[in-house]
């Protein structure tokens, strides 16, 4: 047993025995395949959580509980996802996760669970309540403490009446994560100075409430 690191190539380079040629070819490894296809006719809900994003949040100095230059890079990876993997219907994202549905009938990789990578909901008011009162000069466990058992109305007047925040005017983003789903929109252009609309198919992101009414005025979904 040692501690080394191994992330750099100089430990490979020197124990080169540990990754013999015949255990690192597709025929060796593909014998350890489990070939489990979901069952026909399911829906498919492949969940994606960041790895180590406490860690990573802090190397890059993000704002807490909130950081609007990750989420949008996170809307906009998974909008480029949803382009490259037409058979995802609908995703939603929160905080540091993302969860994609894909249609009951889709054949991504055959079906085979194995080749399906599966990893949402974050409870943004606590996170807001919490670095509030981390931020104002409590630590991380006296802030745990003071939020234990409370209900969403008291966490609501927490912020109000210690820090004049209400949560309700937080960005929507922040309150009620992202949803991403394909849309039908229109494109106009003139040709021969007569105007001709097209429709086609987008990706949409959006953030709201997804009780009856949302998937009622969504029925493409």
């Amino acid at each position: 047993m040692a501690n080394v690191d191994i992330i750099g190539s100089e430990f490979w380079e020197n124990h080169q025995y540990i990754l013999r040629e015949e255990k690192c070819r597709y025929e060796y490894v593909k014998k350890f395949d489990i070939n489990h296809r979901l069952p026909p006719c399911n829906w498919t809900v492949v969940r994606i959580n960041a790895c180590q994003f406490e860690r990573f949040s802090l190397i890059h100095s993000f704002n807490k509980p909130n950081d609007w230059t990750s989420l949008r890079l996170m809307n906009a990876s998974a909008s480029l996802m949803m382009g490259s993997f037409p058979d995802i219907l609908f995703g939603y994202g929160f905080g540091h996760e993302y969860s994609f549905l894909f249609q009951e009938k889709t054949e991504l990789y055959q079906r085979q669970e194995s080749l399906i990578l599966s990893s949402c909901h974050t409870n943004n008011q606590y996170n807001t309540c919490f670095w509030m009162l981390v931020n104002s000069g409590k630590n991380e466990n006296e802030a745990h403490e003071i939020l234990k058992g409370t209900l969403s109305k008291d966490k609501n007047n927490l912020l109000f009446m210690q820090f004049h925040l209400n949560y309700n005017n937080e960005p929507a983003i922040f309150r009620k994560g992202s949803c991403i789903y394909w849309q039908k929109v229109e494109d106009s252009e003139d040709v021969d100075r007569e105007k001709i609309t097209r429709e086609r198919w987008d990706v949409v992101v959006a953030h709201a409430d997804m009780g009856p009414e949302f998937w009622r005025m969504r029925p493409c979904i």
